[in-house]
């Protein structure tokens, strides 16, 4: 049985899949500032610039053409509707998938491939 490792996201109008694997991961943390994806990760909140690193490298496991500069004009365009953290939540289900944080299998084989992620509720559902 093969495990899907990837991750759909629309980015600049198309579906398009990213996936991380440890050679990614590589090239990915010596892009990065601190040079350490847990780092990157563990500070909360991913910056731009670091995740636009991570979805360039992501897409480039399907796409060996994209650049650095699309990913960076599918963020505006992605930013415009959505969160920076839902785009976050993303990359982190990726690398999740790729094994970074250990246990991949068990993150793979979660019903349907989803991870529950808590949010907090609005405020308009805190009053119901």
């Amino acid at each position: 049985m093969s495990l899907d490792r990837s991750v759909t996201i629309n980015l600049g109008g198309k579906e398009r899949k990213i996936k991380f694997n440890a050679l990614g991961v590589s090239q990915l943390e010596r892009m990065l500032d601190d040079h350490n994806v847990y780092k990157m990760v563990n500070g909360g909140v991913i910056a731009l610039g670091d995740l636009a690193k991570c979805l360039y490298v992501g897409l480039a496991a399907y796409d060996k053409k994209v650049t650095i500069q699309q990913v960076y004009n599918w963020m505006d365009e992605w930013l415009l509707d959505n969160s920076s953290e839902s785009l976050q939540t993303l990359v982190i289900i990726a690398l999740s998938k790729a094994g970074v944080f250990g246990f991949a299998r068990k993150v793979l084989e979660t019903e349907n491939n989803t991870l529950e992620i808590e949010a907090p509720p609005d405020d308009e559902e805190v009053g119901k």
